[in-house]
């Protein structure tokens, strides 16, 4: 009898949120090609995809969500029962209502917020407010003139930095302060908070590894503020989730006074947070964990005890049946520089007997060109060895991805089997089959073809040699 009564009220909830989802609709009027993504709660890569053939875009929402084009274009700003008009225009993205002048005020806003301070939802590596954490080796005023002659947005000291941020956060404000009266509560809640925690945990960002536990006092006393702790928030705000992680790593650390391995982490959360805050912490970390190129087998076990989130123990589950089942012999989806189709298993048949390193990049991310040139240093230094470094482009233009072949690779072009375009970027059979949903990102895969990291050390990463060495 109570499990038919658990059983109705799982299908009670489910009808009722059938119920409450209204229907929202993006019409498109172009031809170019445009794709606008999030990551959900569940950490799941969601995009909307357009193009000639495909011009309306339908989904049931039941609280407001934002896209991104990867900081190139304004957000697409979703609420539920939505109607929205898409065209572009000189190669950028027009968003207009159907006959609603308040939502018109929104994506105006949006737009000025875009237009005069970039993209606030894609953490951009160039973005305005994303300024380096000075780190410990900067001893003095020539060793940090040097630093930031390579980092030219750094600041003196962190006072400075986290007032730098600020200031970006307090301009976006003003501009969103301007259209209060003109544009919905919802509209207005969702933006102001949306800036508020990216102001949080870009300053934020850095601690963790600097182990100085005298922050900003701004900083301070909104982190003593229990109402910025509102758990409800981690449904649609990318931001929030973000400065719950990097809040719980800091803590941790100051704690440690060292960097804490996950499960410590872990643990952390489970006793300086609650409710739902404290399980998407773990669920964050777990997931982030199961990326790595070593597992700590006791970390599973660990989350399935703690967490008391079905919804998020069931993904990690889910995730973990679908990384068994990964199957490299996706079908020809990478394109090379003789414009021939070939799949992921021609590479590792071709490059069998040696270690393959795969880079995910495309021209528009900042990090990864930020990536670049550690990259070519890599391959240089490896270059006599039992180990083929690819490259995998996610650009949906391929004449910019030849051009920044020509530009940046120019040493590389003789070697016409390791650069390759993925048909499809992040919605191709290949990227779903190793849940590529952000990039930078690199493989590794073993001298029989075995994949042995789903997330590899970066060319920047400072153990990265030693970790190749150890597989040679």
């Amino acid at each position: 009898m109570k499990t038919c009564q658990i059983c109705f009220l799982v299908f009670l909830i489910f009808f009722c949120n059938s119920l409450l989802a209204q229907n929202t609709t993006v019409q498109y009027f172009g031809k170019e090609k445009l794709n606008f993504y999030q990551i959900n709660e569940l950490l799941i890569n969601d995009m909307v995809q357009f193009d000639s053939g495909n011009r309306t875009f339908k989904t049931n929402i039941l609280f407001p969500m934002i896209y991104d084009q990867t900081g190139f274009q304004q957000p697409l700003i979703l609420f539920p029962n939505d109607s929205i008009r898409l065209e572009v225009k000189n190669g950028a993205a027009i968003f207009s209502s159907f006959n609603n002048s308040q939502r018109d005020q929104e994506i105006l806003c949006a737009k000025e917020i875009y237009d005069r301070y970039g993209s606030f939802i894609y953490e951009d590596y160039f973005a305005l407010d994303r300024i380096p954490f000075v780190p410990k080796s900067v001893k003095n005023d020539m060793e940090f003139e040097a630093y930031k002659v390579k980092y030219p947005k750094t600041q003196k000291n962190n006072n400075a930095r986290d007032s730098a941020i600020y200031s970006i956060y307090e301009k976006r404000m003003t501009i969103l302060d301007k259209y209060k009266n003109s544009v919905s509560k919802e509209f207005y809640s969702l933006i102001s908070n949306w800036l508020l925690y990216r102001y949080l945990y870009l300053s934020l960002k850095g601690y963790e590894y600097s182990l100085e536990n005298s922050l900003p006092i701004r900083l301070r006393q909104l982190l003593s503020n229990k109402a910025i702790y509102d758990e409800t928030l981690a449904q649609n705000i990318n931001t929030y989730r973000a400065f719950l992680g990097f809040y719980n790593s800091y803590l941790t650390a100051i704690k440690l006074s060292r960097s804490p391995t996950p499960k410590e982490k872990l643990l952390n959360a489970d006793t300086a947070f609650t409710g739902n805050n404290r399980d998407r912490i773990m669920f964050s970390i777990i997931y982030e964990h199961l990326q790595g190129k070593q597992i700590d087998s006791t970390l599973l076990p660990l989350f399935y005890s703690k967490c008391r989130n079905d919804t998020y123990v069931n993904r990690i589950k889910n995730y973990l049946k679908g990384k068994q089942l990964i199957n490299v012999d996706a079908k020809s989806e990478l394109l090379n520089r003789q414009k021939q189709l070939v799949g992921i298993n021609d590479i590792l048949t071709n490059k069998k007997g040696k270690l393959i390193y795969i880079d995910f990049w495309a021209t528009w991310c900042g990090p990864c060109l930020a990536e670049m040139n550690d990259f070519k240093k890599l391959k240089k230094h490896y270059k006599e060895k039992n180990i083929s470094f690819i490259s995998i482009s996610m650009d949906s233009d391929n004449g910019n991805w030849e051009k920044m072949l020509q530009n940046t690779f120019l040493d590389d072009l003789p070697s016409q089997n390791e650069h390759f375009l993925l048909i499809n970027n992040f919605q191709s059979k290949f990227a779903k089959s190793f849940n590529i949903v952000s990039i930078p990102r690199f493989l590794l895969f073993d001298q029989t073809g075995k994949l042995i990291s789903l997330k590899a050390p970066k060319p920047s990463d400072k153990d990265i040699y030693e970790f190749i060495d150890k597989l040679l």
